[in-house]
């Protein structure tokens, strides 16, 4: 960036003095904690939560520093005014579709991924070096540190940019990215181009997963699902499967009293129902707000 030269600048703009900067860089790996969630499939993904210092000068960093980067307009995830709704309105009444995943994707983000990332998006080599030590842990992007996903998505901007929106450009057809998951969907010339955009990604340092729920070739006749919304022709819905489950909690929180039901404090277990419900709504007017109607009837005492 052209008004950060050195490291005073850089202590500067995130409102820390170089010498504190300096210290929490050699010190990084101590402002992290372990917490381990395990996933659906029964695989354990590892979260590297920051604290601290190092919280507040990522804080800085992700809003100062990464935020106000240009990103394609085709990355949907962590952005202001984008989101899993216009991820998947993007490919509304198209009738085929890729979906791929890629594996592990923030772990698989180097340290020197980022010093290289940062250094072709004109920040100087000192303050590259600083910025990737303060943002990478255990020589991986840190699931759970507030600067991740906003590194996470200037690294698939440069793999879009380069190689598969000229692509997909070129084929008329249409791209989005949400986090580790991508998107292309149009006429039937995407059948062919499958393997091709699996070979792009494997040559960008990733792993595309193979596993048949999060590898997909969708046809004509396919139910289409984007990140958690199911295509029914020019319309979004929710499955029914996530419907189902809201009026089940919905019920059992009438019988017996809302704070029966969940394992937190009543203000954020109705935070948490509520945007169930919203999520709902958003696509399902009729729905959400019968949902939203017996809601306002629980009692949370």
């Amino acid at each position: 960036m052209a008004d950060l030269t050195d490291l005073s600048d850089l202590a500067r703009k995130l409102s820390v003095t170089e010498t504190d900067l300096q210290a929490i860089a050699q010190t990084h790996s101590l402002y992290y904690r372990r917490k381990d969630k395990v996933k659906p499939d029964g695989r354990r993904r590892t979260f590297y939560i920051p604290h601290g210092d190092l919280k507040k000068i990522q804080g800085a960093i992700a809003k100062k520093l990464l935020a106000p980067l240009p990103l394609h307009r085709a990355i949907h995830s962590y952005r202001k005014g984008k989101s899993t709704l216009t991820n998947a309105r993007v490919h509304l009444g198209s009738p085929f579709m890729v979906k791929l995943d890629i594996e592990d994707y923030f772990p698989s983000i180097s340290r020197d991924h980022v010093f290289k990332l940062l250094g072709r998006l004109e920040f100087s080599g000192p303050i590259a070096r600083m910025l990737a030590v303060l943002t990478t842990f255990k020589n991986q992007l840190p699931q759970g540190a507030p600067t991740s996903q906003a590194i996470a998505n200037l690294v698939f901007d440069e793999i879009i940019k380069k190689r598969i929106a000229p692509l997909c450009e070129a084929h008329n057809l249409e791209v989005t990215v949400y986090g580790d998951d991508l998107t292309i969907s149009g006429s039937k010339r995407i059948v062919g181009l499958k393997r091709l955009l699996e070979t792009i990604i494997k040559e960008e340092g990733f792993k595309v997963s193979t596993k048949p729920s999060k590898n997909q070739l969708l046809r004509e006749h396919d139910q289409k699902m984007v990140t958690g919304y199911v295509l029914r022709g020019d319309k979004l819905d929710v499955p029914k499967s996530r419907y189902r489950e809201v009026r089940a909690i919905i019920h059992n929180c009438l019988k017996n009293g809302g704070a029966s039901q969940f394992d937190c404090d009543v203000k954020t277990a109705k935070l948490r129902l509520r945007g169930k419900i919203e999520y709902i709504r958003k696509v399902n007017p009729l729905r959400g707000g019968k949902l939203m109607r017996d809601f306002e009837r629980i009692s949370w005492m």
